[in-house]
């Protein structure tokens, strides 16, 4: 991977397109997550403070769904290894600004898989709630996740409706 990440920096650094930054946070990301398995949490944590910077900088110059949805995806990555190290508020902290993100990129798109991710990202913030003993927000947070399947489901039968009306 780090063979692969050098070339990839040296490409992005010629380029500077969207694309060749894009690939390099990938790299990162992978390089930090062969860290992590190694047991490495604080170099992983680098890594991942890395690829966000990186998924920031793509997401200024292209300012798309897609992009912002990278970000919130590599902030729950950074969340995970520093819930894994222990560290929950910053842990609490990166997956919250990842459901904020996450939340705007669902309710612009309305789709059933954006409902459900963002279900997923409230299930995260919940479970590091409830570790950190604030069991009445988990639960909070847990109700409100129960309601993203079914704005899934209601954008589902809405699209249904849709394409199916005599």
């Amino acid at each position: 991977y780090q063979e692969a990440l050098g070339v990839d920096r040296r490409v992005a650094g010629d380029v500077g397109s969207p694309v060749t930054w894009q690939y390099v946070s990938v790299g990162v990301g992978k390089v930090a997550d062969v860290l992590r398995e190694r047991g490495d949490l604080d170099a992983a944590v680098c890594g991942w403070e890395e690829a966000l910077e990186l998924r920031r900088r793509v997401d200024e110059m292209v300012g798309s769904p897609d992009s912002r949805s990278e970000v919130s995806y590599v902030l729950g990555e950074l969340a995970g290894v520093l819930r894994e190290g222990g560290d929950l508020d910053g842990a609490l902290a990166n997956y919250q600004e990842s459901l904020a993100i996450y939340r705007r990129v669902a309710e612009a798109a309305g789709s059933p898989d954006t409902w459900h991710t963002a279900s997923i990202r409230l299930d995260k913030v919940a479970d590091v709630l409830r570790e950190a003993g604030d069991l009445d927000a988990a639960l909070s947070i847990s109700q409100e996740a129960l309601s993203s399947p079914r704005r899934a489901a209601e954008s589902v039968a809405h699209l249904v409706s849709f394409h199916y009306a005599p």
